[in-house]
């Protein structure tokens, strides 16, 4: 399962999340977009970020604190391959 604040919680609504919102919804995962604390992020098993630029890139650690085991997750890369190969053509949506 991938969770991931809400919209209404201030976080831009961007093409990237969405496509990687779409995409990992399409390869069987759940998501859930909700209200998140700091708690949620540093005890999560992996995290990771959606940018224009960056992709998608793991998050590892946050204030000097590790998020899950301190290296990017399985889902981690499941997403960022599927995004890879979505993207890598120019017509994924």
């Amino acid at each position: 399962m991938i969770r991931t604040p809400h919209i209404s919680c201030g976080i831009l609504g961007g093409i990237t999340r969405q496509t990687v919102i779409d995409l990992a919804r399409q390869d069987g995962l759940t998501v859930h977009e909700e209200f998140m604390t700091l708690y949620d992020l540093f005890s999560a098993d992996e995290a990771f970020l959606t940018g224009t630029a960056a992709e998608v890139i793991p998050l590892i650690s946050l204030d000097n604190k590790k998020i899950g085991c301190g290296t990017p997750g399985e889902i981690t890369g499941r997403i960022m391959n599927l995004f890879r190969e979505a993207t890598k053509v120019g017509d994924a949506f």
